[in-house]
């Protein structure tokens, strides 16, 4: 398990539930990953008598009528209750799974205290995110959903809530749970019909990259050959007279514009200084006629260096003609026409220089012509290329991803092929049905089992992916469930919870029928009795309350504030002392008789302790646990005494057990009075399994 990589998500393999009619099975939405945005209140509704210029100007009437929404003020006053509650579910020292059970009759506020507690939750979880010492956890998951949309099917629609749930935030998470979950003879075919798709996808994008390098690498001969729309083509065309009369004078035939569009591919070609040096003075030599220019022009340079050399030494070959009576009167003829030596060098010099200006203006007008395309060239190589590269680009990334999907499906389908020979040595020609009524239960059990094993996992390899390290499963609703699917659903959801695992669940005790009690103590650890709240509220403070909020601005209506937290510690750090465990196990015989009753005893102490009398709290929690009624009534008539309340809180006429019990709870205590025992019952009310 910890070598196995996640893998990426799949479709849902869990048939989603019927959908319950809208009126009595409302939906709603599930994956709500920490942390968890903060409820806002509802608006009231306006009075009749307001006109409808005023509504659509937004002005609220001064009374309203008052939505019963689970959002709004903490009428209860049950923030520092929940808090304990908010602080259990996050703590790393909860042992999971663990159930905690918000329980009371329809109306009581359940909704409302759910919505809370999710809320101290994220308020505390994000606390602790940005804390660099904490003992809660940082990576958690809250999932809430509708229990109306278990419908028929519970076991699908239940493992669909936590499949879709994780899907949102963890996608990897899912994926993998739900592979292990799977048939591996399934799972193996479908993963090879995967793997085979997606290597002729591979395979098909591979041709198309190929085809699109190729294409880039041809792009030049394609611009000046095969695309009539180029802006060279255009200029060809524009300037074709001159492009063949300007090549025709270096002796180019044939095909004229072909070899102009070959000399600007050549230039195009061309990189580097020397390049186009010896590029620009090919221009100026290498063509027909070029070469005879020059040389004549060299020539006739020549002849005007030497006839300009004779006019300078005349003296010198002139004597030497004189010398002989023969040649001397060539000497004279030739001195008396000196000048048109003179004339001579000049008309030399002259050729020279046409010869050379002429080679120089062929030359340029062959390096305006080819430049020009090269620069109409460049430009579309510039246009076509960009589209390319993208495209190129695009293509490349797409076949990265195709090849890290084929490594990826390689894997799964080698995984599966292990999974399929461990479990089935035969081959895979048969299929189940996907998930049948029958395998809803085992399939989604399985499902629950291997998120918690991957969870395991990335725990125990700190190298492993990213995963949470708690889910919260919070359910609300069941009222909405006739009570067997209500029963059904709970104990499904018991069954299912494995380590990592914190389920928060609403619901009034009663959908459970008459073994409710036997049945609570087995479905919830930590009960929360929103009835017993209800006889401290001040009902006529919270009308008071409700007829402020009501003619406030709907902008300005009070919601009460998240209370302030500290996550840098909490009181479930604390360690038991000696005499606390002395008193725990001196009160343990009136807790109950069963492990299970007095686990719940300590967890309840250990997460409400620190009040005015420990003492007094473990007795009230021992007593509720798992007191007679004979004892119930003596503490109760013990609890309504008339004596001034800081008088030390006694049980006269009550059982032996509970005398001994009492005298276990004073040991150590001073401040066992009538008060803190009164406030410690409380207290017990509301974490009771006892229906109030």
């Amino acid at each position: 398990m910890p070598d196995r990589p996640l893998r990426e998500p799949e479709p849902p393999a869990f048939k989603s539930p019927a959908a319950a009619p809208a009126a009595a099975r409302p939906s709603s939405p599930i994956g709500a990953p920490i942390p968890h945005p903060l409820v806002t209140p509802s608006r009231a509704v306006e009075k009749p008598r307001e006109t409808i210029s005023e509504i659509a100007r937004g002005e609220t009437p001064a009374d309203a009528i008052i939505a019963d929404t689970a959002h709004g003020a903490d009428a209860y006053d049950l923030d520092p209750s929940l808090q304990k509650l908010a602080e259990l579910a996050l703590h790393r020292q909860t042992q999971t799974p663990l159930t905690i059970g918000l329980l009371g009759p329809a109306g009581s506020g359940k909704s409302f205290a759910l919505n809370r507690l999710l809320d101290l939750i994220a308020s505390l979880a994000r606390a602790a995110g940005s804390a660099s010492r904490t003992p809660f956890l940082k990576k958690l998951v809250a999932i809430k959903i509708d229990a109306a949309r278990f419908g028929r099917d519970t076991a699908n629609g239940i493992a669909s809530a936590l499949h879709e749930g994780l899907a949102r935030s963890h996608p990897a998470l899912a994926a993998e749970a739900l592979l292990a979950a799977r048939d591996p003879r399934i799972a193996l075919r479908e993963a090879s019909e995967l793997l085979a798709q997606a290597r002729r996808h591979l395979e098909a994008e591979r041709r198309t990259l190929e085809e699109a390098d190729s294409r880039r690498a041809t792009l030049t001969e394609t611009i000046l050959y095969d695309t009539p729309s180029s802006l060279l083509e255009n200029y060809i065309r524009r300037r074709r007279g001159t492009i063949e009369r300007s090549l025709s004078r270096f002796g180019i035939n044939g095909d004229v514009l072909r070899a102009f569009k070959d000399m600007v591919r050549s230039a195009s070609e061309t990189s580097g200084p020397g390049a186009k040096l010896t590029s620009v003075l090919n221009a100026f030599w290498s063509y027909q006629g070029q070469s005879g220019r020059l040389i004549a022009a060299f020539l006739f340079l020549l002849l005007g260096i030497g006839i300009g050399a004779a006019i300078d030494h005349q003296a010198f070959w002139l004597g030497g003609l004189r010398v002989d009576q023969t040649s001397a009167s060539v000497a004279r003829w030739l001195e008396s026409r000196m000048s048109w030596f003179g004339f001579a060098r000049q008309i030399a010099f002259a050729a020279a220089g046409l010869y050379l200006i002429l080679n120089l203006w062929h030359g340029w007008r062959y390096l305006t012509l080819v430049g020009e395309g090269r620069r109409l060239l460049q430009q579309d190589l510039a246009e076509r290329r960009q589209d390319i590269d993208q495209f190129l680009a695009h293509q490349t990334h797409q076949v990265d991803r195709l090849v890290a999907e084929v490594e990826a499906l390689s894997r799964r389908v080698s995984e599966a092929e292990k999974r399929a020979g461990l479990r089935h040595h035969n081959a895979v020609e048969t299929e189940s049905a996907p998930f049948s009524d029958q395998q809803a239960t085992a399939r989604a059990s399985a499902f629950f089992r291997a998120v918690g094993q991957i969870l395991d996992a990335s725990q125990a390899h700190p190298s492993a992916p990213d995963t949470p390290e708690r889910i919260l499963f919070i359910i609300d609703h069941f009222d909405c469930l006739p009570p067997a699917e209500a029963r059904e659903s709970l104990a499904l959801l018991r069954h299912f919870l494995s380590p990592h695992f914190l389920l928060i669940a609403a619901f009034d005790p009663h959908v459970l029928g008459d073994d409710a009690e036997n049945q609570l103590d087995r479905l919830v650890q930590i009960p929360f009795q929103l009835s017993a709240a209800t006889p401290s509220i001040d009902f006529a403070q919270f009308v008071q309350g409700l007829a402020t909020t009501s003619k406030a601005p709907s902008s300005a209506r009070p919601v009460t504030a998240l209370p302030g937290v500290d996550a840098t510690q909490s009181a479930l750090d604390a360690p038991l002392s000696d005499a606390e465990v002395a008193k725990l196990a001196a009160l343990a015989p009136l807790a109950g008789g069963t492990p299970r009753v007095v686990k719940r005893f300590v967890n309840l102490y250990r997460l409400l302790r620190g009040g005015p009398s420990d003492g007094a709290l473990a007795l009230l929690l021992a007593a509720e646990a798992g007191g007679t009624a004979e004892e119930l009534q003596a503490l109760t008539l013990a609890l309504s005494s008339t004596v001034p309340e800081n008088t030390a809180f006694d049980l006269p006429g009550a059982s032996p057990r509970l005398r001994r019990a009492l005298l276990a709870a004073r040991e150590g205590e001073t401040s066992l009075t009538l008060a803190a025992a009164r406030q410690a019952a409380q207290t017990a009310h509301i974490f009771s399994l006892r229906a109030q």
